[in-house]
């Protein structure tokens, strides 16, 4: 078995916003005193040359108290505006890919982010339970783009509570 989350959202912001805000590695992106990326992402290295950057990642425990921890490299591509990470470092995961993808037209953009991965024999999680955590995850993050990338275009956050409109 294996497990698959495929979200998207609108961002009432434009492309170019969306991106920036979405990827910024300084002045507070995921190092940064914004509050819009999840606690717990301990840069390890970081290429801007190569447009990378490696995080270890130390989750906040679920309701069950497990909490997860590993590493996860991306790599972004800033003309086609697409990323991918790989996680490691976690014996409960056999392997986990994610692609996010930004499109958009004239103010109004989207963030697309699909998940694959398949949980270890052993793990406290199955593919399904792994996947309904990593969605709350992954609409959380882009809530929080959406929410700085609209506030950066000038525009009122979307009435949805993610903070964007989630398709």
């Amino acid at each position: 078995m294996a497990g698959h989350v495929d979200i998207r959202m609108k961002v009432d912001a434009p492309l170019e916003v969306t991106w920036r805000i979405a990827n910024e590695t300084d002045s507070g992106g995921p190092t940064g005193d914004s509050g819009r990326h999840s606690p717990g992402h301990e840069v390890v290295a970081w290429e801007p040359e190569r447009n990378r950057i490696t995080y270890r990642i130390t989750t906040a425990a679920d309701s069950a108290g497990h909490s997860w921890s590993y590493d996860v490299e991306r790599t972004t591509d800033p003309v086609n505006k697409t990323a991918y990470a790989r996680r490691w470092g976690n014996e409960y995961f056999v392997y986990s890919y994610a692609f996010w993808q930004y499109t958009g037209s004239g103010s109004v953009s989207e963030i697309r982010c699909v998940c694959d991965f398949e949980m270890a024999p052993g793990s406290p999680l199955g593919d399904r339970e792994m996947e309904a955590f990593m969605e709350r995850g992954t609409r959380a993050a882009m809530a929080a783009s959406a929410r700085a990338a609209q506030q950066e275009a000038g525009r009122p956050a979307a009435a949805g509570p993610d903070g964007g409109t989630a398709e």
